[in-house]
């Protein structure tokens, strides 16, 4: 049967005690204000991986489109969400990155 191993009691002065209970505040000269304190970089958000990977799925579609029909492939003819459509940032950089991935 193991019998259990009791760590010895440490024994402490009252004055050791005393000594580290009264804490002082750091002097004023310590104390950062925001504007010394280097900015944090925010976050980047992320589309939920749902979306993510419907325009992964609509980015594949598309560049089977222009390898099949690189000459003909128009990105105004194709059925895309309206995300996209509305936006004319988001559509040229869906058209950028079907481009990239067919090497066309």
């Amino acid at each position: 049967m193991l019998q259990h191993q009791h760590w010895p009691k440490q024994v402490v002065d009252s004055e050791e005690l005393d000594s580290h209970s009264t804490c002082t505040p750091p002097p004023e000269s310590a104390c950062s204000s925001p504007e010394d304190q280097p900015e944090q970089k925010s976050k980047k958000t992320r589309f939920c991986k749902a979306k993510r990977d419907r325009y992964r799925k609509l980015v594949e579609r598309l560049v089977q489109e222009v390898r099949r029909n690189p000459l003909t492939f128009d990105i105004n003819s194709v059925d895309l969400p309206a995300s996209v459509t509305l936006h004319s940032e988001s559509k040229a950089k869906l058209l950028a990155t079907v481009m990239k991935f067919a090497q066309v």
